[in-house]
């Protein structure tokens, strides 16, 4: 992914859902389907970046753009939020929780950006 910048209309009457838009932003800057990236908008109202992860989100960027929705695409992994923990989270599993393993240094606290858990 090098800097791209791409205009392109999106017509608000209809419905998309987070899929079909991943789908659409993938086909207009050439990303495979099977590559992991990462979606961001900015808010107008205050500038802030926030993902866009889920139908919702997607939702809440649709009405916030007035009259433009500016968007970002990152490929996963090539960011400041993986260093901080973003997307890192993963499951333990029976025998790691019973085994509990050697208690270390602990581990400073990472903040990172919110997980969905709606999928």
């Amino acid at each position: 992914f090098d800097a791209d910048i791409l205009r392109f209309s999106v017509n608000r009457n209809e419905a998309i859902n987070y899929e079909d838009f991943r789908k659409l932003l993938a086909e207009r800057h050439d990303i495979g389907l099977d590559l992991n990236f990462l979606i961001w908008y900015t808010d107008p109202t205050d500038g802030d970046l926030l993902p866009i992860n889920n139908d919702n989100n997607l939702a809440r960027a649709l009405l916030a753009a007035k009259p433009l929705l500016r968007i970002f695409i990152q490929r996963k992994g090539d960011g400041i939020e993986e260093i901080n923990g973003y997307g890192t989270m993963k499951p333990k599993n029976l025998i790691s929780s019973i085994l509990g393993g050697t208690p270390g240094k602990p581990k400073s606290l990472a903040i990172s950006n919110p997980h969905d858990f709606r999928q």
